[in-house]
């Protein structure tokens, strides 16, 4: 029984995602999540600080109108907001395709300007 374009399209893509890891470990650019520096004790607290409510502000937040209400829903609309995400993306992809092709140094300047 002949494949549909989507099964084909779908083995592609595994393929290809499948070749790109493997000259990825090749070249020693494999990520490990081990590999991340532990945030230390006091940065722990400082984010824990940074993103704590009160019960009195996550009750607040369901109420229409309080500013925790607002900022909640300006937060979800900052997730949201796909147009920003394409532009990330496709700095991203830019960042990208200059280090693979070896200007490594155009990429780092770019990415301390842009970011």
């Amino acid at each position: 029984m002949p494949k549909g374009k989507e099964e084909r399209a779908k083995e592609a893509h595994l393929e290809e995602k499948a070749f790109i890891a493997e000259k990825m470990k090749e070249q020693g650019l494999g990520f490990e999540a081990h590999e991340l520096p532990p945030l230390d004790e006091e940065g722990d607290k400082a984010l824990e600080l940074q993103v704590r409510k009160t019960f009195w502000q996550s009750l607040r937040a369901l109420l229409p109108g309080s500013d925790e209400a607002f900022e909640g829903a300006m937060a979800e609309e900052e997730m949201d907001n796909l147009q920003k995400i394409e532009v990330e993306k496709a700095k991203a992809q830019d960042l990208l395709a200059l280090t693979k092709i070896g200007r490594h140094e155009e990429a780092l300047e770019t990415m301390m300007v842009t970011y």
